[in-house]
């Protein structure tokens, strides 16, 4: 009895995704606006209450917005939620609570 096997190969198809270049590293929080990205992970709440409260007392003219940004979100939804972020912040902080 012959059998046929198949195998399938565990590289991702070449597609042609645009590169974005990284920007430049934010040299200097006074007056910055600064998004907090959380993903609502246990670690990520629970952490994101001292780092909003430290950077204020450091940095008292800093302007703090956070978002919450599951995992699960649509992709659609996390889109829109990422373009206001860009559009928002001068520098990130993401807080991935694992």
């Amino acid at each position: 009895m012959t059998q046929t096997l198949g195998v399938l190969s565990p590289v991702a198809p070449d597609e042609d995704i645009p590169q974005i270049a990284a920007t430049a590293t934010l040299r200097k929080f006074q007056g910055a606006r600064i998004a907090i990205l959380n993903n609502i992970k246990p670690g990520a709440d629970m952490l994101q209450p001292y780092l909003e409260k430290e950077l204020r007392k450091r940095i008292p003219d800093v302007e703090i917005k956070s978002w919450r940004v599951p995992f699960s979100t649509p992709q659609p939804e996390k889109d829109l939620m990422l373009a206001e972020i860009a559009e928002f912040a001068d520098g990130v902080i993401a807080g991935v609570g694992d």
